[in-house]
């Protein structure tokens, strides 16, 4: 029996108006029917009742569909959750090579929501979560102010005091603070960061899916900082996504909410500047465009000096820097930095545009870091004497010179510099012949500034007294950057005054790649090991020539 006919070519056939799928309209049958074997029909009832709620239903399916995409592409990995514990490396300061293996393999987090068998919504006690809160806000959020320190204890404490109104996206915070408080310091929970992270995850639907409110974007603002120290940051890309999606809906981005009082409107611009930074962040380091547009923010910068001291740190000499401040304003930069590579990788750009472009750039990196105080650069950071305020640092600094490798295209994975620094080692050692040094600078004393800053992170790196897994994965690639800067300078200059010291920060990095190889087995990390060992066997060929 032929099925009803339809009368119009613009409606979706039974099947992929349930599905929400495009219809062809073919005939018998539609394309996505003859796909799913399905009848091709169009009696289905009136669709009437629907219009009405079109226009509020658009963003809720749009979401919805996000959600469904990232919990499908997740979902293959979720026994690894419980594996993160005994993937943290013990890099301990005294050693130059990690005390422990360092448990690198790929990890990717469920993010489907699943109940916890008899442990719903069920916290350590308020002591200890308090003690963890304390650490939290005095470590991270004392730099990236992503709470208010007093909304969130009095959000803690109506937790514990009012059992009958407790809801999932407090529960999902507090969680999401415990795990960022784990992860800078292990003793102060008895479980790990994964373990908070996983159980904020089992609610993620309901954040997600619920009212548009600042907790629901700080609750995902902070599960993108956890990701982000993880080695595939595919979590991190789409939860950004998300995060800034609501952000906008609760206007973040822009100055509207005079019905709020001061600390609240701060609260808000805080909250949108770190996902703002985290979103340049990733875009970077992944090679994907970011989510948040510049025109699109119609909003002042943190302030140099907030009247609540929020992302203020000090010095030995007693002065103050603003570090939240700093990062966003880097985080400009490499928005700046991702135009520029997109640009040269879509060959629209000239050889005059992209010498513009790298002096514009080079300069902006150069005022940025201007901004910073003396007792706030590598060199004396670490008489700070505050070991997570240094750890904070030696990422933002790993930040910085990623920016300058990427725009002088002098880092680790530019094949045509590794390339050329192979070929200038083989001719300068081999067949004894003096070549120009092939510097990727434009002058010699741009070069010995890259050389300087590379160098500066480097012992910064070191300094830091716990290198945990997150730090490893957010600087790594920074830091093997930075030894080929220093192994090539050998290279190009083997009588400097630092070249014992560099080429211990070099033997270093090889340790590091020998690690990161043993427990991934990435061929290209095997590549990169190889090309470097041969780069120093170069330069320490040239150290003999040089003492003569």
């Amino acid at each position: 029996m032929l099925e009803k006919a339809n009368n119009n070519p613009d409606q979706a056939c039974d099947l992929c108006y349930r599905r929400r799928i495009k219809c062809d309209a073919q005939k018998p049958r539609c394309t996505n029917c003859v796909l799913h074997d399905s009848t091709c029909t169009f009696g289905a009832a009136s669709r009437k009742a629907r219009a009405r709620h079109r226009e509020s239903g658009e963003d809720i399916g749009a979401l919805r569909l996000q959600v469904e995409r990232l919990e499908s592409s997740l979902r293959r990995a979720s026994q690894r959750i419980d594996e993160l514990q005994g993937l943290v490396p013990r890099w301990d300061k005294a050693s130059d090579v990690p005390a422990a293996s360092v448990g690198l393999h790929e990890v990717q987090v469920d993010l489907v929501q699943q109940e916890l068998p008899g442990a719903r919504m069920e916290l350590p006690s308020l002591q200890e979560v308090l003690s963890a809160t304390e650490v939290y806000l005095t470590t991270l959020n004392a730099v990236l102010p992503l709470f208010h320190p007093g909304r969130l204890l009095q959000s803690i404490n109506d937790w514990y005091a009012h059992p009958g109104r407790r809801q999932p996206p407090t529960w999902a915070a507090i969680n999401v603070v415990l795990a960022l408080a784990s992860r800078r310091d292990e003793a102060t929970l008895r479980e790990s960061a994964a373990y908070y992270l996983h159980k904020a995850q089992t609610v993620l639907s309901e954040v997600i899916m619920g009212d548009a409110d600042l907790l629901n974007v700080q609750i995902l603002v902070g599960m993108v900082m956890l990701f982000q120290g993880t080695q595939d940051l595919k979590p991190a890309t789409m939860l950004i996504a998300i995060a800034l999606r609501l952000a906008h809906q609760l206007g973040l981005h822009t100055r509207r909410a005079d019905h709020l009082d001061t600390s609240q409107v701060l609260e808000r611009d805080r909250v949108f500047w770190i996902a703002y930074l985290l979103d340049r962040d990733i875009s970077l380091r992944t090679s994907q465009p970011p989510v948040q547009r510049e025109a699109d923010i119609h909003l002042e910068w943190p302030s140099a000096e907030p009247e609540d001291g929020a992302g203020n740190v000090t010095g030995v000499d007693g002065g103050s820097f603003n570090f939240l401040r700093c990062r966003v304003r880097l985080a400009r930069v490499q928005g700046e930095v991702y135009d520029f590579m997109v640009a040269m990788r879509a060959g629209t750009m000239d050889n005059y545009q992209r010498d513009e472009d790298m002096v514009r750039l080079n300069h902006m990196l150069d005022e940025w870091i201007s901004t910073i105080p003396p007792p706030f650069r590598p060199s004396s950071v670490l008489q700070i004497g505050q070991p997570n305020l240094c750890r904070s640092f030696a990422v933002l600094y790993s930040t910085h010179l990623a920016c300058r490798t990427q725009v002088y295209r002098a880092h680790a994975m530019a094949s045509r510099w590794m390339q050329s620094l192979q070929s200038f080692g083989r001719t300068i050692t081999q067949r004894g012949r003096i070549v120009p040094a092939p510097l990727p600078t434009p002058s010699l004393q741009d070069w010995e500034k890259l050389v300087d800053e590379a160098r500066g992170f480097m012992q910064l790196f070191w300094g830091v007294e716990r290198r945990d897994q997150a730090f490893i994965w957010m600087t790594a690639c920074t830091y093997i950057s930075g030894s080929v800067c220093l192994t090539a300078n050998i290279m190009f200059e083997p009588f400097h005054a630092s070249v014992e010291d560099d080429l211990s920060l070099v033997n270093l990095s090889i340790s590091l790649l020998e690690d990161l190889i043993q427990q991934t087995g990435h061929e290209p990390l095997k590549d990169l090991r190889d090309a470097c060992e041969e780069l120093l066997c170069y330069a320490c060929a040239l150290l003999p020539m040089a003492n003569v």
